[in-house]
């Protein structure tokens, strides 16, 4: 065992050892630490007899330490939650107990603070609350995937984690369902004034909604609508916005502080709360609020790999234990900062925007608090970030909706993927919906390899992979007497894609295949080949006097067998 030494002062060395961060962390008064467990002593060449006494005088130890303070043992960590004495600071309790070398982590219970989100910047963005105003599905292909799969599965729950998913008078948001139809049971797992004792965790009362608080927080402070609404507001009610999915069964996990000023989430409450949620049977998490190691570059010291190392052993053991569970977590709103290492268990989503040109690219801003999205090798993949429309607590001249921008509301659309995937087919295992998520994501014009992950997500590509089938892209590509791009997705990499179009239904016979296509005297546009995300696309000049009717398109997949997509018909303005 090493030795115990008391370092005086917020000072380690003539420097700070844990870091507050503005936006982001804050000291809680609290900490957590956890002892090397038995499989890590062995690890370092122990035996297990060994192991087990050296992590058992390690327990007793920190007991003696902790002796006189109320202090939380959560069990299925084996981590000690414990708050500090007066004239303690967080630097000189962490500094003693990691000097002793039998720690896996000691870091504090910090208070955490969603990733911020700029004022809108255009004052000529329509306001209305309808799906036109909502330009990222277009991009994402939202309509096109809803041809493969658009309802949610009474088994798929997106979990929230985030400030509350009530309005202030506990009533429901508009396009955020009512309780037993998409949405599910809330939770709080707020620790009201700190963690210690032990909080009183609670599921939402149904019959009771001011039973357990599950309101968000007041005016311009609340952020889980937001989120929820992202991800999972309901499509086709006549209300608002669509999420990702049209009826998405979605859950809202409280982790964050009632506070009129600055409302933050302890880092224990992120914790308890996931694990509750995986015991429910939620099967993807999303998480937009910060997590650790999100720093300026070069200051990855001991201290901030603690707190990730706290992160990461709760998302790894998470998943080990839940086999069936996907972790999303926003990547950040600075292109400046970057993370001491990837987290190996979740999936971090940085966002994507417009330019003055309508093209889309990775989300940055020239000025003001955010800059945009993180960016680097721990980004896994992208998803719209700007100017999104979203569900708002009611405002006098807003309504229940306005557009903001962040990767927090990145992530909840990447989630809603995975939940809409699996919604298709309840018995993927989380590797396969996370491999058609990442296999169908599409690389942008400005697509760094190393700097943005596989790409911004297609729901089209991706529920077309998970599907099986090829599919052709419906709704209409563009208008007549203009070039148009015709698409199918669900191809194998580098397959042969040959587009087919007439006027009438029937069969045709393609040389080489076995399958037929289902037009009478079908014509060819031509061929093209499928890229690793199973998308093939064919541009083609629609002639003007199609505008007059209607032209059923088909694809074939050339292959040993060949495939068919289904037939679209599409009208040409």
């Amino acid at each position: 065992m090493g030795m115990l030494l008391a370092l005086p002062g917020r000072m380690v060395l003539g420097q700070e050892f844990y870091r507050e961060a503005p936006g982001q962390r804050f000291f809680s008064g609290s900490m957590v630490a956890r002892p090397l467990q038995v499989r890590h002593w062995m690890e370092r060449g122990f035996t297990e007899e060994q192991a087990r006494r050296q992590h058992d005088f390690t327990v007793g130890w920190l007991l003696q330490f902790l002796d006189g303070r109320p202090f939380w043992h959560r069990e299925s960590m084996d981590e000690f939650w414990f708050p500090l004495r007066p004239m303690e600071t967080e630097d000189w309790v962490g500094m003693r107990l990691l000097q002793t070398g039998n720690f896996r982590y000691v870091c504090p219970n910090w208070r955490l603070f969603p990733f911020d989100c700029p004022q809108p910047t255009d004052p000529l963005c329509p306001r209305d609350p309808k799906f036109g105003d909502q330009w990222h599905h277009e991009r994402i292909e939202s309509r096109a995937g809803w041809q493969i799969r658009k309802e949610g599965h009474d088994d798929i729950v997106v979990t929230f984690f985030d400030s509350g998913i009530h309005l202030p008078d506990y009533s429901d948001h508009p396009d955020l369902s009512d309780l037993n139809e998409y949405r599910r049971l809330g939770y709080n797992a707020v620790f009201p004034t700190g963690p210690f004792p032990l909080p009183p965790y609670g599921w939402e009362n149904p019959s009771d909604p001011e039973d357990v608080d599950m309101r968000d927080q007041p005016g311009e402070l609340a952020h889980g609508i937001l989120v929820a609404g992202a991800g999972a507001a309901t499509g086709d009610n006549e209300e608002g916005v669509c999420g990702i999915g049209w009826s998405l069964r979605h859950r809202m996990v409280k982790i964050v502080e009632t506070d009129p000023e600055t409302p933050a989430a302890y880092m224990a409450s992120v914790f308890y709360g996931m694990e509750v949620a995986a015991n429910a049977g939620d099967r993807v998490f999303s998480l937009s609020w910060a997590t650790s190691g999100y720093t300026p570059p070069d200051t990855c010291d001991q201290a901030i790999q603690q707190t990730w190392q706290a992160w990461e052993d709760n998302t790894v053991e998470l998943k080990e234990n839940y086999s069936n569970l996907l972790i999303f977590f926003a990547a950040g709103n600075n292109p400046s900062f970057e993370y001491c290492s990837p987290y190996s268990a979740a999936l971090m989503v940085g966002g994507t925007m417009l330019d003055q040109n309508g093209i889309e690219k990775v989300w940055w801003v020239d000025s003001g608090p955010s800059g945009g999205s993180a960016t680097g090798e721990f980004i896994t993949l992208m998803a719209p970030a700007w100017e999104i429309w979203l569900t708002i607590q009611e405002h006098w001249f807003w309504g229940f909706y306005h557009y903001n921008s962040g990767t927090s509301f990145a992530a909840p659309q990447a989630a809603g993927l995975a939940n809409l995937i699996w919604s298709l087919d309840p018995d993927f295992t989380a590797a396969e919906v996370e491999g058609f998520i990442l296999d169908g994501c599409t690389e942008l014009d400005d697509h760094i390899p190393g700097e943005h992950g596989e790409g911004r997500i297609s729901v089209f590509n991706s529920l077309a992979l998970a599907s099986g089938t090829l599919w052709t892209r419906t709704p209409n590509p563009g208008i007549a007497d203009e070039v148009n791009d015709l698409k199918v997705a669900g191809a194998a990499n580098d397959a042969t894609i040959e587009f087919f179009y007439g006027a009438d239904d029937g069969s045709t016979s393609v040389q080489g295949c076995s399958v037929n296509i289902d037009i009478a005297n079908a014509a060819s546009f031509g061929t093209a080949t499928a890229g690793a995300n199973g998308a093939a696309v064919k541009t083609v000049f629609i002639p003007s006097n199609w505008s007059t009717g209607t032209m059923l398109i088909q694809a074939i997949e050339y292959g040993n067998p060949c495939r068919k997509s289904n037939v679209v018909t599409y009208t040409f303005p």
